[in-house]
């Protein structure tokens, strides 16, 4: 089954907010599954977790709360995304050791919280999250 991954920047998500970054990612996937696979993404039923939404453009599109839980396809997505993101998370610790990004994977831990309040933010760090506790 073919399938797209895709991430946006801490910058854009701090620029645009995490909704419409998120449905830019979307948005990205879907489009290199049609340049890709050359699935008539248009036309397709687009299931989608939680709070996910797609580009408006994208009618057929369906947002289920709770939907990795209730369809396997959506359940597969999210383990997908989450492995790409943790593989991520450890390139990051080695780059910026002193935060402990492969034990937290970038998660408001306690720990990472200290590790911000103690060496500052780094480039990566999204500053509308990090405000929060700072």
């Amino acid at each position: 089954m073919p399938f797209a991954v895709s991430s946006v920047s801490n910058v854009l998500i701090d620029m645009f907010g995490i909704s419409a970054a998120t449905r830019l990612a979307v948005g990205r996937c879907l489009k290199k599954l049609a340049m890709d696979y050359g699935l008539r993404t248009m036309d397709s039923k687009i299931l989608l977790d939680g709070s996910l939404y797609a580009p408006k453009t994208y009618e057929n599109q369906e947002t289920i709360i709770k939907g990795d839980e209730k369809i396997p396809i959506i359940a597969v997505a999210s383990i997908i995304a989450k492995v790409k993101r943790d593989r991520a998370m450890v390139r990051l610790h080695k780059k910026f050791p002193q935060y402990g990004f492969a034990v937290h994977k970038g998660y408001g831990t306690k720990f990472h919280q200290k590790a911000i309040k103690t060496h500052g933010l780094c480039s990566i760090h999204r500053r509308s999250f990090c405000r929060k506790f700072l």
